[in-house]
């Protein structure tokens, strides 16, 4: 899945805290807590005077309605081409929400990513352009993969290609307009933000990011990295073979387990028991309050503090009240993906707006992956065993059984004969004497 955060998250016709409008009246001031989630004031204490921000925000449902409508729309790509085939650009691309704001993914899980009974509460984003997106069908497995047909259909969902080369590319070309741009609200970056991770896992800028610089054609070329786990380790619990297969752990919100998943809901749990409320991007129920603008400061200590704690095994007992159900560990059946940046910078066209043309492609046709599977199983140390026995000492399995037989029926019959003897010779003695 690949994902991208224009720079600009609040569109300034839209709201703008440049013009700080004369009459604050109760729905600017309920705006305004939301909007400032996705800002970087220079001095956000300035701001304290012009608007009441809180420490949760009331009536959370339309929170991700009102982010939704100030932040810019998929007009920021100027065009789309998959497989060098122009598709419009909202048949690819999904809005979701991140813990910068609104974002863009290729190949997203949206309509199967919580279970039914969260699917209305967590971040769940749609825009109105997207009226004509054609139905989907999710044809692809983390464990499993894709089945025959599927493999077989370009036209499969999740998409995937054919090979690897510019043929079976995404292409993009993105703008971000001068025009868009809030001073006092510093979301305006220099570079547009790249993610790349497994289908089903919620998109996390913080975690693993790349950079697109404007005015540059960026090639994005990526290599797979492909982990399987052999049959053999199945029986094995897992804290032992370090990792989960699907139905061995089941999250409370999400429907696929990943690693990035477990994480990011022990992390939501972490925030919920130490601020009393959770950000606007983490999964959540109707009843969790969701952390305002003056909460901000303690979100991000509980995630900065969440980096050494997430290498801890996550119990009851050392998370502070906030149950993880155990340790996040890795997918039995597990994709990493590398990216290698190529960027070629190009003369500016458009003096109003600043632009990217972007390339994705895979490196190779076909990618070897890595197998977990034991070392040693029971056959393999006793085989060993055995063999060095018999290389060093010239020990069989017969040398083995002979070893026991002297050890115990021979020594019985040794210790009988020699009492049956003992008992001839008092007999005879008896005999002598009488």
């Amino acid at each position: 899945m690949i994902t991208i955060c224009p720079p600009l998250k609040i569109h300034h016709k839209m709201f703008n805290f440049t013009e700080r409008p004369t009459n604050l009246t109760e729905d600017v001031q309920y705006r305004a807590e939301i909007v400032s989630q996705t800002c970087r004031f220079s001095d956000k204490f300035d701001y304290y005077a012009d608007y009441t921000f809180e420490n949760t925000i009331p009536n959370a449902s339309k929170l991700i309605e009102i982010m939704s409508n100030v932040a810019p729309t998929l007009d920021t790509f100027y065009g789309c081409k998959w497989r060098r085939k122009s598709i419009p650009c909202h048949h690819l691309f999904d809005p979701v929400l991140t813990e910068n704001g609104i974002c863009f993914s290729f190949n997203s899980f949206k309509s199967e990513h919580y279970r039914n009974e969260f699917k209305n509460s967590p971040p769940n984003v749609s825009f109105d352009n997207n009226f004509d997106k054609p139905d989907r069908k999710i044809e692809w497995d983390l464990e499993h993969g894709y089945n025959d047909e599927a493999l077989r259909s370009l036209k499969a969902y999740p998409f995937h290609t054919a090979g690897a080369g510019p043929s079976q590319a995404l292409q993009l070309q993105l703008a971000d307009e001068y025009r868009g741009r809030d001073n006092k609200c510093r979301t305006y970056e220099h570079h547009i933000t790249l993610i790349l991770q497994t289908p089903g896992e919620e998109p996390q800028v913080s975690n693993n990011y790349n950079f697109l610089p404007f005015h540059h054609y960026v090639t994005v070329t990526i290599k797979p990295q492909i982990m399987t786990t052999s049959e053999r380790l199945r029986h094995y619990t897992p804290e032992r073979r370090q990792c989960y297969y699907q139905y061995e752990r089941n999250l409370r919100y999400f429907t696929k387990y990943t690693q990035a998943n477990c994480e990011l809901e022990c992390l939501a749990n972490l925030t919920l028991a130490e601020c009393g409320c959770v950000h606007f991007s983490m999964p959540r129920t109707s009843s969790h309050p969701v952390c305002g603008f003056r909460s901000l400061s303690c979100v991000n200590k509980v995630a900065t503090d969440f980096t050494s704690w997430k290498f801890m095994t996550m119990t009851k007992s050392n998370i502070k009240n906030a149950s993880c159900n155990g340790n996040c560990l890795p997918t039995c059946f597990d994709v990493k993906y590398k990216a290698e940046i190529e960027q070629v910078p190009f003369t500016v066209i458009n003096p109003f707006a600043r632009l990217v043309a972007l390339e994705v492609k895979f490196d190779e046709d076909v990618f070897s992956n890595l197998i977990r599977s034991e070392v040693y199983s029971k056959t393999d140390f006793i085989a060993d065993c055995g063999g060095l026995l018999g290389l060093f000492m010239g020990v069989s399995i017969l040398s083995l059984v002979e070893l026991v037989y002297y050890l115990t029926v021979r020594l019985w019959l040794n210790l009988k004969e020699r009492r049956r003897i003992n008992a001839r010779e008092i007999k005879k003695e008896i005999k002598e004497i009488a």
